[in-house]
């Protein structure tokens, strides 16, 4: 029996990641990058490689509704100020039926 064996605090064997050389034009960090992508190779923890651009959808549906909510506020809710200033409010028969005058 090995005595190297039996050694509860012992450590595993690492796979060693050997530093790899520059290549020319590179700069560290894109070395550090080519390291870590062994690495991963190394471990077996490499993402699926599935890229898809990110959906422009849920944006262009948000503009639709903010541009819809803009004409539904601009058509249905008016600023008096755009039709004129409000009526005078007066006790006269046809001011019942004004919703809104001016004192």
């Amino acid at each position: 029996m090995d005595p190297h064996s039996a050694d509860p605090h012992e450590k595993e064997e690492k796979p060693v990641v050997e530093v790899l050389p520059p290549q020319p034009g590179e700069t560290e960090a894109q070395r550090m990058m080519r390291e870590g992508a062994q690495w991963q190779k190394i471990k077996g923890i490499i993402p699926p490689d599935r890229r898809r651009l990110p959906s422009l959808w849920p944006w262009a549906l948000l503009a639709l509704l903010l541009v819809l909510i803009s004409v539904g506020i601009e058509l249905f809710w008016p600023l008096p100020g755009m039709h004129g200033p409000l009526p005078p409010c007066s006790d006269a028969a046809g001011s019942a039926t004004l919703t809104s005058c001016q004192r």
